[in-house]
């Protein structure tokens, strides 16, 4: 039995555009895992079709869910590691983020990078990309406020970056259930 591939389809045609959401099984020829090519089939199908200006196939969040767990916990334990290893009495903690920070420029650089791991594990997850966009600009602040000589690296101490986009992530997650 070959398993079941889902996602969203935006169809536009002369008149209008239209969104579908695709909750049913496509059970198509020769789809061995859940990251195939089906969508892509599907989408490359819809774009031969008269009257139709363009089609495109969104693939949606992971679908697994002990696949799902796993990146929410990935989430988590980064999100831990960055912003809270070591406890500390007034801040809650202090992570790796503060320490990288510490070499100028290329520290916070360097933290940014490895914070995109959290926008990309969301971007697997199929959170929407208002969300997306709001996890990045978390991102993005902690790299520019970050990268300020001195204030920069009590802001890296006191401001958790990582777990805030994990926490949105969780909410926007349960909201869904």
């Amino acid at each position: 039995m070959w398993p079941p591939c889902s996602g969203k389809v935006s169809i536009m045609s002369n008149t209008a555009e239209q969104t579908i959401e695709l909750e049913v099984p496509l059970l198509l020829p020769g789809v061995e895992a859940e990251d195939d090519a089906c969508l892509r089939r599907l989408e490359a199908a819809l774009e031969n079709q008269a009257g139709l200006t363009r089609a495109h196939v969104e693939i949606g969040g992971v679908a697994d869910r002990d696949r799902r767990a796993r990146y929410l916990a990935q989430i988590d334990r980064f999100a831990w590691i960055m912003d809270s290893l070591i406890p500390l009495p007034l801040v809650g903690g202090v992570g790796l983020d503060p320490f990288v920070g510490l070499v100028p420029v290329v520290g916070d650089a360097l933290g940014f990078v490895l914070a995109s791991f959290v926008v990309v594990r969301a971007a697997q997850l199929g959170v929407p990309r208002e969300l997306l966009s709001r996890l990045l600009a978390i991102q993005v602040n902690d790299l520019l406020l970050g990268s300020l000589p001195v204030v920069g690296d009590v802001f890296d101490a006191v401001y958790p970056a990582n777990q805030k986009c994990a926490k949105l992530i969780h909410e926007h997650l349960a909201s869904q259930r």
